[in-house]
């Protein structure tokens, strides 16, 4: 190896950290076992293995050392490095036969850190680095020190900026082969401590107010799932005729009037929204414990989680649509949540999103003020054609009345019971057409995409105009005769879409389209 590459940091191909070896361990075995678990449910409640105790501890002893030497082959095998000469990142692995990928360092789009719970037991975490223009599954280094796997993201990203490494601002002690932990400690205090700009934690209280904010009804959803998955478990043990008929008697029996109905439908619905918010507190506490954001001069590290903690280090080329979001709850607390679309290969723009919660109105704007490369716009918004609303209303009448015309046929709910629930439902989703047609407005500035939505949980979408890869205009053969038409405009994030739009309107998207051909900066 010429020396000039022995004077990198990651130069020579390195292991993981030895406690890597108890990570492999107990995640393999995890996996073994989670396949396992029902069968030894099943015997434990059958008692039918209850004579073959013996035969089954040794299977289980082999399988331990089997898991254990596969853990240290695993562990012996992995090797990555830094190709400086290059610009590549190699990595190799494999037990049984070897895998080598050598990705090139201007393909990265993301480098970040996670760590899970066995990860802060062992005290290690793991780094992903993640591709562009691959279906593939990201790269997963599982067990490093925390100032190795820091200064390793750095290192990554700065090279992939085509800008120094922090390792030439190093002493000449660092620059050999023998690296240690304290050498990588070393390259992570130097980074922490030159660049940082200003930080930002997130408090149990704001935390809190967070959960009682928000995410009402995926609370609910999941309540719902939960009762749907224990019942589905226990269905086979459960008489399903003589549990609804029996519940069926008893309501007929006990609730005959509209407004017992009513009001047993009402504290049912309080009940399960009171769980419902319960639940949302412990996600909201479990996603965004510890939160905390880090402004360099060239980058934004956001840091969060319990169950999983995983830190980020951006840059604003690599955010794609920038999504501002609040309700009046949350605006009365300041309490505002970011939401960037980051680079991704097909395969990865769904999950290639990250939510910034419990912002204040100030701090937000800082964070877009970096993001942006210029200032944000008014611009001249424009709603959707009232047909769209037409549509809905139509649409919502029809299956109201086709509910009650269906039921008079079928019999299935008692016609009071019935319309106790079908018109004040109706006449909530007809409300909600009218403000979900009020807030969806689309504008183009000179320099933004902007898109509003949103009844109660308000959303802003902003799009650079430079970073607009292309633009599509849909026209449904039942919108011909109104001169209507529907707008997508692609990024690699994702889509931006607004539909029912006069055709005329389209007459900007050739000034966008100049915008967007002349601007000299790089989309990423």
């Amino acid at each position: 190896m010429p020396k000039k590459e022995q004077n990198k940091l990651f130069a020579i191909p390195q292991n993981q950290n030895k406690l890597g070896i108890l990570f492999i361990f107990l995640y393999s075995l995890y996996k073994v076992t989670r396949g396992l678990i029902a069968i030894f449910l099943y015997s434990a409640l059958t008692q039918k293995l209850s004579n073959y105790w013996f035969y089954i501890t040794l299977g289980l002893s082999v399988l331990f050392l089997t898991v254990l030497v596969f853990s240290y082959l695993s562990y012996k095998n992995f090797k990555f490095h830094i190709d400086y000469k290059n610009y590549r990142f190699v990595l190799k692995q494999g037990v049984f036969s070897t895998n080598t990928l050598d990705i090139s360092l201007q393909r990265i789009q993301q480098v970040y850190v996670k760590r899970t719970i066995i990860h802060r037991i062992i005290g290690v975490c793991s780094l992903v680095v993640e591709s562009a223009g691959s279906s593939d599954k990201e790269i997963e280094i599982k067990a490093l020190s925390e100032d190795k796997a820091l200064a390793l993201q750095q290192e990554l990203l700065a090279l992939k900026a085509e800008k120094y490494s922090v390792n030439k601002e190093l002493s000449n002690d660092l620059l050999k082969e023998d690296l240690n932990e304290n050498d990588f400690k070393q390259a992570a205090d130097s980074i922490s401590k030159n660049n940082v700009e200003w930080t930002y934690k997130l408090g149990l209280k704001k935390l809190l107010l967070l959960g009682l904010t928000s995410n009402y009804f995926r609370g609910l959803g999941l309540i719902i799932v939960f009762i749907s998955t224990v019942y589905g478990q226990f269905s086979q043990f459960v008489d399903d005729n003589a549990y609804w008929n029996g519940a069926e008697e008893y309501l007929e029996k006990e609730y005959t009037s509209v407004f017992e109905i009513t009001l047993v439908l009402v504290l049912s619905f309080f009940i399960l929204f009171g769980l419902s918010i319960l639940v949302s507190i412990i996600e909201t506490i479990l996603k965004n414990f510890e939160l905390k954001i880090t402004k360099k001069k060239e980058s934004l590290e956001v840091e969060m989680g319990l169950k999983t903690n995983t830190k980020w280090s951006l840059n604003p080329n690599r955010v794609q649509i920038v999504t501002r979001s609040s309700n009046p709850l949350q605006s009365r607390f300041d309490l505002h949540q970011l939401q960037l679309a980051l680079i991704g290969s097909d395969d990865q723009i769904k999950k290639n999103s990250l939510s910034i919660p419990a912002l204040t109105i100030s701090k937000m704007q800082q964070i877009q003020n970096f993001l942006f490369s210029v200032k944000l716009e008014k611009g001249e918004f424009v709603r959707m054609y009232p047909i769209w609303l037409v549509k809905r209303l139509v649409i919502i009448t029809l299956l109201v009345v086709g509910a009650f015309f269906l039921n008079y046929f079928v019999g299935w709910f008692r016609i009071e019971l019935l319309a106790s629930i079908l018109i004040p439902v109706g006449l909530i989703l007809f409300t909600l057409q009218f403000f979900i047609f009020r807030s969806s407005k689309l504008a183009i500035t000179p320099n933004f995409i902007i898109k509003s939505q949103g009844v109660w949980f308000k959303k802003r979408k902003y799009i650079e105009l430079y970073k607009i890869q292309a633009f599509s205009v849909h026209e449904p053969i039942f919108l011909r005769k109104r001169k209507l038409v529907h707008i997508t405009f692609h990024t690699a994030a994702g889509d931006l879409r607004f539909n029912y739009l006069p055709k005329r309107y389209c007459a900007r998207l050739n000034y966008l389209l100049y915008r967007v051909e002349s601007s000299q900066q790089a989309w990423m």
